[in-house]
């Protein structure tokens, strides 16, 4: 929505802006015939200006977003096997998977003996007896 809001003030300012000089190179007598593009021209650009500096904002936003750690998170280390129960270190349940490298897109974890990839936020279901391990890159587990 904002990239179309964006796209349709620019091209209205450009146009009012164009009708402006268009109104000016005719010669014509009425101030007002000159004045009113250009003013308008002026609040077109300016809300195109201002979406643009949002969404830029906003993708800025999304790249340097960061995993903060919380009490209750797990950190996998690559290539250590983690068994999963009631007084190890990870315990059964649903976990979220968090990667560490915001420049990763996707992490390979073992469950038991099957290799899979998982992306950001995405679930995880263990349960007693089942062993993970990281693969490619340390990963966060939160409950």
């Amino acid at each position: 929505m904002k990239r179309v809001l964006n796209i349709l003030f620019y091209a209205l300012g450009c146009g009012s802006l164009g009708l402006g000089i268009g109104a000016q190179i005719a010669g014509t007598d009425s101030r007002w015939l000159v004045m009113i593009p250009y003013t308008t021209a002026g609040v077109f650009l300016f809300f195109a200006i201002m979406i643009s500096s949002l969404i830029l904002t906003h993708k800025n936003r999304q790249k340097n977003e960061t995993v903060n750690l919380k009490k209750q998170d797990l950190i996998l280390q690559v290539g250590q096997d983690y068994t999963v129960g009631k007084r190890d270190y990870v315990h059964s349940g649903q976990y979220q998977v968090l990667l560490t490298n915001e420049n990763d897109k996707t992490v390979k974890i073992r469950v038991n003996d099957f290799v899979k990839d998982y992306q950001h936020n995405t679930t995880l279901i263990l349960a007693n007896g089942d062993t993970i391990s990281a693969r490619s890159a340390n990963v966060i587990l939160r409950q």
